[in-house]
């Protein structure tokens, strides 16, 4: 019976260990795409021309993030915790780097330079 338990449990932790990492993984993908669009939005307003715009898949992302959500019911109270505490940690910093966009956005005077990325989006 212990080692039914033991085996039990090593396959939960196991299971909880690859739903972080994919939670990891959907985090990086999206700091990087921040990180590029940024990126884009100021060589924008520096002028410079055939600016390259970052893309993102969104559905692909929410796909991971619904089996993410699917397969947590399987997860300890301990695992659950984590992964509130990341998915919490990802929301925070999309809301920051939303709002530091739209300043950033908000404080170009010259127009024509948004319009130019947003004609390559």
């Amino acid at each position: 019976m212990d080692k039914i338990l033991t085996a039990e449990i090593q396959s939960r932790k196991l299971h909880e260990k690859g739903l972080l990492s994919k939670v990891n993984e959907v985090e990086e993908k999206l700091s990087n795409y921040l990180t590029g669009l940024s990126k884009s939005v100021e060589d924008a307003r520096a002028g410079k021309e055939n600016i390259k715009m970052p893309s993102l898949d969104t559905d692909a992302l929410r796909r991971e993030m619904e089996s993410i959500s699917a397969d947590k019911n399987k997860m300890s109270m301990e695992g659950l915790l984590k992964l509130e505490e990341k998915i919490s940690r990802i929301q925070q910093g999309l809301n920051r780097d939303r709002k530091a966009m739209v300043d950033t956005l908000s404080d170009v005077s010259d127009k024509g330079q948004i319009n130019k990325v947003r004609a390559q989006g």
